[in-house]
């Protein structure tokens, strides 16, 4: 049976050929893209990571602040982001040699994924009683394997 480029490999991950087209991709945005964006909210923000559709008809570049604390406001990044899509996915076209350049969506996490858990609050880690279920829940039948 042959196997189109988009399937995935027989253990159900994805296989070499897209693999390598998301490294590719990941590293055109990192080192060649990202950095030639002109608009000022990008030099704030760096890619994390790259996700390929197994259809190769998509790919969702993810962007995060490069501090934490000096994260842009979402509603200034927004805008950018929904101008961009089309330059990142010409300047893919170019970086990554494909027969059909996948559309380009640009996710921003304000909050990076390898920042530290915000801390606990202050109040003591002792276990509190089950809670009752709500008022208008009703009680589960009887099974009627167990004998009362």
């Amino acid at each position: 049976m042959r196997r189109s480029h988009g399937e995935e490999e027989e253990h159900g991950g994805p296989g070499v050929r897209h693999l390598r087209l998301q490294r590719e991709m990941l590293d055109a945005c990192r080192s060649y893209i990202l950095p030639s964006a002109t608009d000022p909210v990008f030099a704030e923000l760096e890619v994390t990571r790259v996700d390929l559709a197994g259809d190769l008809c998509n790919v969702t570049v993810h962007l995060a602040p490069t501090v934490a604390e000096s994260a842009p406001a979402l509603a200034l990044v927004r805008p950018a982001l929904e101008r961009a899509g089309g330059y990142f996915r010409r300047m893919l076209a170019e970086a990554v040699p494909m027969k059909r350049t996948p559309k380009v969506h640009l996710a921003y996490w304000p909050t990076r994924p390898d920042a530290p858990p915000p801390p606990a609050d202050s109040a003591p880690s002792t276990p509190s009683a089950p809670s009752a279920p709500p008022a208008h829940a009703r009680p589960s039948p009887p099974s009627p394997d167990r004998a009362e």
